[in-house]
């Protein structure tokens, strides 16, 4: 009897550790097939991040294209508009003075008896997106265009006259 009974605790032991190991097996099985589909969705979430990444750096690079056409189109038009007034006017009036830094656009209040414009053309800093290189646009003119309001109704009239420049 007691050896019956030894028996039947072994092979309720041997079942056991079978029924261990298969769920052992079962469990390593079902955490395999999960990081194997976390494995895809990574690499799948990295395509896509470098897709995007990808598209904002040719973004980046058009928009340092286009600012890079338009600091030269600035630079002719400032050219051009330099000419124009040394041509036109004495050339004492308008000086072109270097800053060390960009200028700041400030935005002037009417007042009841002048009436003002702030014209401004700043400098800045553009950072290449490739050679991670720094070019530099030089600071311009700034000129404020002021006149009475008296003086502007009497301008309307005669459309020869001169506004007061002051350099800035």
């Amino acid at each position: 009897m007691l050896l019956h009974g030894q028996q039947n605790i072994d092979s309720r032991l041997d079942s056991l550790q079978k029924e261990q190991q298969k769920n052992r097996q079962e469990l390593e099985d079902g955490l395999m097939g999960i990081m194997r589909e976390l494995k895809h969705h990574i690499a799948g979430k990295s395509m896509e991040h470098s897709d995007d990444l990808d598209k904002l750096k040719q973004r980046q690079e058009r928009l340092y294209n286009e600012f890079n056409v338009l600091f030269l189109r600035l630079d002719e038009m400032e050219h051009l508009v330099s000419n124009l007034l040394h041509e036109t006017k004495d050339g004492a009036a308008v000086e072109r003075v270097q800053e060390q830094k960009p200028a700041e656009i400030q935005e002037i209040t009417k007042s009841e008896s002048l009436q003002s414009v702030l014209s401004i053309s700043s400098g800045s800093c553009v950072e290449g997106p490739s050679s991670q290189e720094k070019r530099y646009r030089k600071p311009s003119l700034a000129f404020l265009y002021s006149q009475n309001v008296e003086e502007a109704q009497a301008a309307a009239a005669a459309k020869g006259q001169a506004s007061e420049v002051i350099h800035l």
